[in-house]
């Protein structure tokens, strides 16, 4: 009888190690599947902008979404966001972000992207009559998201070399 209840006990403390075990994994793989598919949308996104299909790229934006880096004039939600690409695109027609590292945190709530932004000056921009300078900027994205929506945006661009290449071309 002893030998049964040892076994039993044993047996219920294997029973228990491999649950703990299991939970664990189980949350790992959960965390990394969030995280894979946090940045699969994050890099469907970026395609869609580069085709300047705006609203199948803002499909995963929570309706109370804040960019808190804007542009001069810029209104504030997606609705500003939206006014800012069309803006883009019709200065910038060939206007493309390619990612050149994107970071994903372990739950897919953050997402770090350094992009390459480059396109050529076809239209007025901020005052500037098109130059057909070519612009080939780094720019990144600080994104949040909650619930599998992208809720908050920084962004930032190095404005310098920005502005030097659509004044020079260089």
């Amino acid at each position: 009888m002893m030998k049964i209840i040892k076994s039993r006990i044993f047996s219920g403390k294997r029973v228990i190690l491999a649950t703990a075990l299991i939970l664990l994994f189980s949350t790992a793989v959960h965390a990394q599947s969030k995280a894979q598919d946090t940045e699969k949308m994050i890099r469907e996104m970026y395609r869609l902008l580069n085709e300047q299909k705006f609203d199948e790229a803002a499909v995963n934006v929570s309706p109370a979404f804040v960019d808190h880096i804007m542009m001069e004039g810029q209104k504030p939600g997606l609705e500003g966001v939206r006014d800012l690409f069309k803006t883009m695109w019709k200065a910038f027609p060939d206007l493309k972000q390619d990612i050149i590292e994107l970071i994903v945190n372990e739950d897919g709530t953050r997402v770090c992207a350094l992009v390459r932004m480059y396109g050529t000056h076809k239209g007025e921009f901020m005052g500037m009559p098109a130059t057909n300078n070519k612009i080939d900027v780094p720019a990144s994205d600080i994104i949040l998201l909650k619930e599998g929506k992208i809720t908050d945006h920084w962004g930032f661009i190095d404005t310098e070399t920005f502005m030097k290449q659509l004044n020079t071309g260089k």
